[in-house]
């Protein structure tokens, strides 16, 4: 008796399981159009599409310095310390470059060789005149006056290289030889790893970094092509107005999504580094439509249902806000004398 009961029960639950998926928020009209197929309207929605989009903030490049040596240098001291406020001319740290140094002899040695050379020059042109001078001996003067000057400008490059001024290169080799590193910008010294004594080259890294507040923007990453706003950056309790700049102009193909970017609006500072949402509500006028949720088909590209309109079946494409307890809003072309079918497309 008991196992009869079981298969009873059994049966039951297989034949439930079985029968087609109907949908009690909607009221199935069998107008004859396929047999075994239920269809219902869709119904219009009041609401207006709320965007959401994940986002952050992106520092302006100007509001960050870099501190480091253009050759190769040793350092001989240093001015500041991890968190310290710089002005701009802040001296940074004190370096000396050997580089520098040669360069700063050779440009020397090369500008005196050009004044005598230039000199033997022009003493030998009005001897030439007179008939005293060799045509040879002039042109020897001119091969190093040229030589002189190839010089004096390969040691002027490596000079401003180097930061110095060819100006600077008698009181470089006269003075103690070393250079200060100047904070180009105020700000705050958010990282320092350079140490006394150590030797560091242009491609060794920062010696230090030197952050200011600076302008920034916001790049959100939306599932559809964002409107006209009115936007907002939320993180934690705070909410900032945005004014939006640009979107691209396609999907990013890694994931589809539309990427937009935002200032905020004056009077409404956001620091750099800063992760969010976007928020709005769109205000361009879409009708949202509530379906069935087992009516959406999703496809690789899109989702659909299919309906019937003027009597004829078609398969019409929707773009899916949002599902919850078995229906979905949509937007889309759809009609409110659309007849949707209460099944899947095929």
């Amino acid at each position: 008796m008991i196992r009869r009961d079981a298969i009873c029960v059994l049966s039951a639950i297989i034949a439930a399981a079985c029968s087609k998926p109907t949908t009690s928020a909607f009221d199935p009209i069998d107008e004859g159009f396929d047999s075994g197929v239920q269809f219902t309207h869709p119904r219009l929605s009041d609401e207006r599409i709320s965007l959401d989009a994940p986002a952050r903030t992106i520092g302006d490049p100007s509001a960050q310095l870099v501190v480091t040596v253009p050759l190769r240098a040793g350092i001989t001291r240093g001015w500041i310390q991890a968190g310290d406020t710089v002005d701009a001319g802040s001296p940074l740290f004190d370096v000396m470059m050997p580089e520098a140094i040669d360069a700063a002899g050779r440009y020397e040695g090369a500008r005196i060789r050009l004044d005598a050379w230039k000199e033997r020059q022009h003493q030998l042109l009005a001897l030439k005149a007179e008939g005293l001078a060799k045509t040879s001996e002039v042109s020897e003067a001119v091969a190093r006056v040229a030589e002189a000057s190839a010089d004096l400008q390969a040691a002027r490059a490596t000079l401003m290289s180097a930061g110095f001024k060819e100006s600077e290169a008698a009181a470089l080799l006269a003075g103690s030889g070393q250079k200060t590193l100047r904070a180009r910008q105020a700000g705050v010294v958010t990282e320092l790893s350079a140490m006394l004594g150590e030797t560091r080259d242009a491609t060794s890294g920062a010696l230090a970094r030197v952050s200011s507040m600076g302008a920034v923007r916001i790049e959100a990453r939306f599932q559809k092509a964002p409107g006209d706003g009115p936007w907002a950056f939320a993180y934690g309790e705070r909410r900032t107005p945005l004014r939006r700049l640009s979107t691209a102009p396609s999907a990013d193909p890694r994931d589809g999504a539309f990427v937009a970017w935002f200032e905020p609006k004056e009077g409404s500072p956001v620091q750099s580094g800063v992760v969010g949402r976007v928020v709005t509500i769109d205000d361009a006028k879409q009708t949202v439509f509530v379906v069935p949720e087992l009516s959406v088909t999703k496809t690789k590209s899109s989702s659909i249902v299919r309906v019937i309109r003027s009597e004829q079946q078609r398969d019409i494409d929707v773009t899916v806000i949002r599902c919850t307890q078995a229906t979905c809003a949509v937007t889309g072309s759809l009609l409110e004398s659309d007849l949707i079918a209460l099944e899947p497309a095929q």
